[in-house]
């Protein structure tokens, strides 16, 4: 099956543009993004599968993301965080089949996994996964920009209460944590 997806994406690739009407340019060009979403959802399941059996500590690498580095020419980072959002995907069902259908974009998903990943220390299984939907759902039309925000704000749109608490514990970590110097004098008047 994957060697007749390389021969069709070869064909498409070959395949000239120029005669498109407008239409079906616009509508090409969706239709190959939401390919490119779908196929990366299929190589982190790969990359996932890839780590979950050693294979790159046999063959002499350190980790994943050293071996994919080698394999696909890649750089670190982008190894990396493929093998972080691969992990992800096989943690997050709801994630895995908004990515793997396209309803997301990798962005998205990179963003929604970190969302979820920082949410799990402040707040309920529950509340993290009604955060994960509605972003997938409701957010996932906004571009990454905008998209991330609404990520970073996503507590207190499901979850009020939990996010005031949230704020609550941070702002006292921020006053346990901070930095005193008795050469500085803060005008407390102010």
């Amino acid at each position: 099956m994957l060697e007749q997806l390389r021969g069709i994406t070869g064909q498409c690739a070959g395949t000239p543009v120029w005669s498109l009407p407008d239409a079906d340019l616009i509508d090409s060009v969706h239709a190959v993004h939401d390919a490119e979403q779908m196929l990366a959802a299929t190589k982190l399941h790969l990359i996932r599968e890839i780590d979950g059996r050693n294979l790159p500590i046999t063959q002499q690498a350190a980790n994943t993301a050293i071996w994919l580095r080698e394999q696909l020419h890649m750089s670190i980072h982008t190894t990396r965080r493929m093998v972080d959002l691969a992990k992800s995907l096989d943690q997050r069902p709801t994630l895995d089949v908004a990515l793997s259908t396209a309803a997301v974009t990798v962005e998205q998903a990179h963003i929604v996994a970190k969302t979820v990943q920082d949410l799990a220390d402040e707040a309920s299984t529950d509340i993290v996964d009604l955060a994960e939907k509605t972003l997938i759902e409701d957010f996932a039309d906004w571009e990454p920009a905008i998209f991330r925000k609404a990520a970073a704000r996503i507590l207190a749109h499901v979850a009020p209460e939990a996010a005031e608490e949230a704020d609550r514990r941070a702002a006292e970590r921020g006053r346990e944590t901070r930095p005193t110097n008795p050469c500085v004098h803060v005008d407390e008047q102010r």
